[in-house]
């Protein structure tokens, strides 16, 4: 991502929208003792066109998330927060307290697809890693 300097929001709501988010994300990824943020993706032109979460796996960055708008990228900052939140709490499972949660309150869904695609990606780098592993025998 480019220096915060570069990036031209198109209203100051849309900057102190993604200043509300960038802030809770960090309050997340701490309570799941990860590391990551926000990408943006800009045209040549510098204009922004989505907005990403990020979270670093062995310096390896776990992009999923996509959102249009920075409100759609606070909104889903504050149910990620709450999510993870309730599910170190409670000792569940961040996947199946999503779909539990789902059931009731239909703006989790999208969760559930975001989570499936980094649990994908996380599947994929783990996969990379093992097969960079020298094979050891057992003499």
């Amino acid at each position: 991502m480019n220096d915060m300097s570069d990036i031209v929001f198109k209203t100051t709501e849309d900057q102190q929208n993604f200043e509300k988010a960038k802030k809770l994300l960090k309050r997340t990824l701490k309570l799941f003792h990860a590391d990551g943020g926000i990408g943006i993706a800009q045209d040549q032109h510098q204009k922004i066109l989505s907005y990403e979460f990020i979270i670093n796996l062995n310096k390896v960055p776990v992009n999923f998330g996509t959102c249009l708008t920075t409100y759609e990228l606070l909104e889903k900052s504050k149910l990620y927060h709450e999510l993870v939140k309730d599910s170190i709490t409670s000792k569940i499972d961040i996947y199946e307290n999503c779909a539990s949660k789902a059931q009731s309150n239909p703006s989790y869904r999208p969760l559930m697809i975001d989570l499936q695609i980094a649990s994908e990606k996380v599947r994929q780098i783990h996969q990379i890693e093992n097969n960079l592993m020298p094979s050891k025998l057992v003499h």
